[in-house]
């Protein structure tokens, strides 16, 4: 087996030199006028960051889920009142008025939801 080619400074150098000449050549053909160089992540530091990031994660999908069905038992306590309202009896005709337009709306904006949802499914196939 051969042992690997020793670099010198001077070789390295000119190397990177050569290889960061080329990369500002092709950004500014490209229209790019800068570029960064960043050093490699420590190991340790990139174990932290996407930890970090999966419990940021986490908790976002713990608050959307908590507003959803937060959401979700607001509208069935208005739907509850208001079919309550229209099957009653004793009510109003103004007052089934209004309480069916809300149990219309309800209806219609959980069809809509519904549908919408599965047209983002069809787009994603």
């Amino acid at each position: 087996m051969s042992s690997p080619e020793q670099v010198t400074p001077t070789d390295s150098s000119s190397l990177v030199n050569e290889v960061v000449s080329a990369a500002i050549r092709n950004n500014t053909s490209q229209g790019i006028t800068g570029f960064d160089i960043k050093p490699a992540e420590h190991p340790d530091d990139r174990a932290s960051r996407i930890k970090q990031s999966e419990a940021d994660a986490h908790i976002r999908r713990i608050k959307e889920v908590a507003l959803f069905f937060a959401g979700l038992l607001l509208v069935l306590v208005i739907f509850g009142i208001a079919a309550t309202v229209v099957l009653n009896t004793n009510s109003s005709a103004d007052d089934k008025k209004w309480a069916t337009s809300i149990l219309s709306s309800i209806v219609t904006g959980t069809i809509a939801f519904l549908a919408g949802k599965s047209l983002k499914e069809n787009d994603k196939k």
